[in-house]
């Protein structure tokens, strides 16, 4: 029983190495790695073929070891076979270890040349500004209210340009359309800022929170791929009976995050 049991578990263990190589094997990008799998596969399978041969006296069977000493051969051919799979070992690991150094190496110049170029956007949301905004953007909230404006600034404090800007807006989690600067390859250039204003319908009698969330996606100048987030809440104030204002708290503006990289 245990021995069928020991069995079982070898044919198991055995199918699932194989499955996993082979899926490793199609997944693979580079034509080292899957000379790397193959090598697994042989290094593997090679003591087996053995014990089995052993085992079975197969080579007996089929008339191949009449008139040698069969003993001495095959301690011959398993220490010249263990001397190959240790040679193919060792060279896998040493390939293994250089390629992950390459790779790092690799990605850290990647991320360095990417800090050196990444914009770094500053942001304002006020309800009042004493400049002309040069972008306007209307939000289209199913509801009918008032006028009322939000005047949002981005500044460029990075090191470098940013470019393809593109704005999304939530209010309340309904979404607004998504919106550009100025078309195809909208720039915000380092040190530069724009104003924009933000147009709002506002349901006058709705004197609860609203939350407001601006997503700004952008790119740097080796098309590296950020989004950032900005949250507020922000509610009508009566300032007295004929007019109201919109009152901003509680702004947060949360870490870029970077959405794709490119590879070089």
């Amino acid at each position: 029983m245990i021995k069928i049991l020991s069995y079982i578990i070898i044919i198991i263990i055995t199918i699932i190495s194989i499955f996993k190589c082979i899926k490793m094997y199609k997944e693979s990008k580079s034509f080292v790695e899957r000379i790397l799998y193959i090598l697994f596969l042989i290094v593997y399978f090679i003591p087996i073929i053995i014990y089995y041969l052993d085992r079975y006296d197969i080579p007996t069977k089929f008339g191949y070891t009449n008139g040698i000493e069969t003993n001495r051969w095959f301690e011959f051919v398993s220490s010249y076979i263990v001397g190959i799979v240790g040679a193919i070992i060792s060279g896998v690991i040493l390939v293994l270890i250089t390629l992950k150094q390459i790779r790092i190496q690799i990605e850290n110049n990647n991320d360095d040349k990417r800090i050196q170029n990444a914009p770094i956007f500053d942001y304002i949301l006020s309800n009042q500004i004493t400049v002309n905004c040069k972008y306007n953007h209307e939000i289209k909230l199913k509801e009918d209210g008032d006028l009322h404006h939000i005047f949002f600034k981005i500044e460029n404090i990075g090191l470098n340009h940013g470019r393809n800007i593109n704005i999304l807006i939530k209010v309340d989690d309904e979404v607004d359309r998504a919106f550009s600067l100025n078309g195809y390859q909208s720039f915000i250039r380092k040190e530069e800022f724009v104003w924009i204003d933000l147009i709002f319908h506002l349901d006058v009698n709705n004197e609860n929170d609203r939350k407001i969330v601006i997503e700004v996606y952008y790119d740097d100048l080796i098309n590296n791929r950020y989004v950032q987030k900005i949250n507020a809440n922000f509610k009508t104030i009566k300032d007295n009976m004929k007019s109201t204002r919109l009152d901003i708290t509680d702004l947060v503006v949360e870490q870029e995050k970077l959405e794709e990289m490119v590879e070089r």
